[in-house]
């Protein structure tokens, strides 16, 4: 037992906030703040009430996902209206609503006036945290660096990202706020079109010109294609063609490294293609529609190694709105139990199993986004307000809403202080009389407690002074005994000093007919004063080290 492996505050014995437990079952640990402001010295407890008929309850961490890196183009922005359209799908876990709001952001009104991406992304942030409805339910947006971080106000709570807008406004959108889609799903050759197949593609950088489009289609005839080449160079060859048939050669197909179809403009951004027929699409990889759109992205990037994954951690719960009237719909999927080898491999394995669930590829495809994280994307708005949910851990990149946990705060009588709500992970809630109480991230269990003193907090650190006392007592012997080696050494060594001066001075001024005895004692005297110093050192091999240890 050691006295520092208890709960001693930062300011030291006596912090009228320190607590002990004695009992605490729960994974999610408590921590105190704040200075208590009261006249009077108690020892309260704090005990999690049932909640909502639960006897487990998790308390999560704020969910925050934030966009990609924040761009901007002025010539881009001017020739596709200078408007951002997007929306936030909301989720409150406690009172199960779902909410899809929808944001319009207006670049010719912006002052001072956006020129860069560092004025974009102050620009963006002061409007969202203006707009009532976030303030109204929590949610806040904050810098990250080049992105955009949104806050969902608790850990009950989840707020994404939807790129919901239609035509000039969602490929500005898509630029500027990242909604970059790198992988769909392998090409596998040969490939089979039974029909002729028509692709649209964004083109962030078209011209602002009569006869040219930022949105893009070509035509890819039906035949087998029995390579990679064959299919680039059916659609790229359209793709090169001069405006408004083609893009003048700024964007172009190729093939990423898991065998994913992709387009890129010439400067390596990544741009979005949805199959309009719908007949091909899981052939060529692409989701269907015109208005392919990013429903939810991930909040983290997935483990790819699923081998030793358990059920939960490999299961991704979807709950959305859809039908006239709307209607909560729910299923799940759950991935297998192998080592993908990477997110790529992993999104077309989760697009194999929504098939197999019957989900039309229209209503929802999974992805892979710039950041390398999980990605669902659609054609139509069968599914509004989708959320997608993991483990608590979010071991898929989508972490599981938690639970808002009550706590009871009593005195020593029993009587009642406070009873708090905590929805949180990681953040404080105010109790009373200048006292906070917060928990990290775990399951708390429903009547487990903990006391704190309040006051001089002494009477809960009482024990940590005695266990303290005691190994001060211990190293104080230890400390002794080795002190008196030390000085049993040093008089040895003084005695051994003094009998060898003794001897030589013995001989001072002797006469030429003593020198042979002379000689014969000196000889003798060497050896034992050899053979003294050979005891001294090892006694004194004790280093520094050994009498501080």
């Amino acid at each position: 037992e050691h006295a520092l492996s208890y709960n001693i505050t930062k300011n030291g014995f006596g912090e009228p906030t320190a607590w002990k437990d004695t009992s605490f079952n729960s994974t999610a640990k408590p921590f105190l703040d704040g200075v208590f402001q009261g006249n009077f010295n108690d020892n309260w407890n704090y005990e999690i009430s049932n909640s909502f008929g639960k006897t487990n309850l998790f308390l999560q961490n704020e969910y925050k996902i934030s966009t990609g890196n924040i761009r901007f183009d002025e010539n881009m922005a001017n020739n596709l209206g200078n408007k951002l359209s997007f929306g936030v799908d909301f989720y409150d876990n406690i009172t199960n609503k779902r909410e899809s709001l929808d944001v319009s952001i207006d670049l010719t009104i912006a002052n001072p006036q956006v020129t860069d991406p560092a004025s974009m992304r102050s620009y963006m942030i002061n409007t969202l945290n203006s707009d009532a409805r976030f303030l109204d339910r929590g949610i806040r947006f904050a810098e990250d660096g080049e992105k955009i971080v949104m806050e969902s106000g608790s850990g009950t709570k989840i707020a994404n990202f939807t790129n919901t807008g239609t035509g000039e406004a969602k490929v500005l959108t898509s630029y500027v706020l990242g909604f970059d889609v790198v992988a769909n799903n392998t090409v596998s050759f040969p490939v089979t079109l039974p029909a002729d197949e028509t692709i649209e593609i964004t083109d962030p950088f078209a011209p602002n010109t009569f006869d040219d489009s930022a949105v893009k289609r070509i035509t890819i005839p039906a035949e087998t294609y029995a390579t990679r080449d064959n299919l680039l160079a059916a659609i790229n060859a359209q793709l090169s063609a001069t405006a408004p048939v083609g893009t003048n050669g700024r964007i172009a197909a190729d093939f990423d490294a898991t065998g994913a179809l992709t387009f890129a403009t010439t400067a390596g951004v990544k741009v979005q293609a949805s199959a309009i027929g719908g007949v091909n699409s899981f052939n060529l990889g692409l989701t269907v529609g015109v208005n392919t759109r990013v429903m939810v992205g991930g909040a983290q990037k997935p483990a790819t190694n699923l081998s030793e994954a358990t059920d939960t951690q490999r299961t991704l719960t979807f709950k959305y709105m859809s039908g006239v009237p709307a209607t909560a719909q729910t299923f799940n999927i759950t991935l297998d139990k192998r080592e993908y080898t990477n997110v790529a491999d992993m999104a077309a394995a989760m697009n194999q199993k929504l098939e197999a669930e019957g989900v039309d590829a229209g209503d929802l495809r999974a992805a892979v986004n710039s950041s390398g994280e999980f990605t669902f994307i659609a054609a139509n708005n069968n599914f509004t307000g989708l959320t997608v949910e993991g483990d608590y851990e979010g071991f898929l990149g989508f972490p599981k809403a938690g639970d808002e946990v009550k706590v009871k705060v009593a005195d020593s009588s029993g009587k009642i202080v406070q009873e708090v709500s905590v929805n949180s992970a990681n953040k404080t809630v105010y109790v009373t009389e200048g006292l906070s109480l917060g928990f990290n991230a775990g399951t708390l269990k429903t009547a487990d407690s903990f006391s704190a003193a309040v006051g001089n907090g002494i009477e809960n650190t009482i024990p940590y002074f005695d266990v303290a006392l005691r190994q001060v007592l211990e190293v104080s012997a230890v400390v002794g005994n080795r002190g008196s080696r030390i000085d049993t050494v040093v008089t040895f060594n003084d005695t051994v000093i003094r009998s060898n001066e003794t001897i030589k001075s013995g001989y001072l001024g002797s006469s030429e007919l003593d020198q042979a005895k002379a000689q014969t004692d000196l000889v003798l005297a060497n050896k034992a004063y050899e053979t003294a110093m050979s005891v001294l050192g090892k006694v004194m091999s004790i280093s520094l080290l050994d009498f501080l240890s």
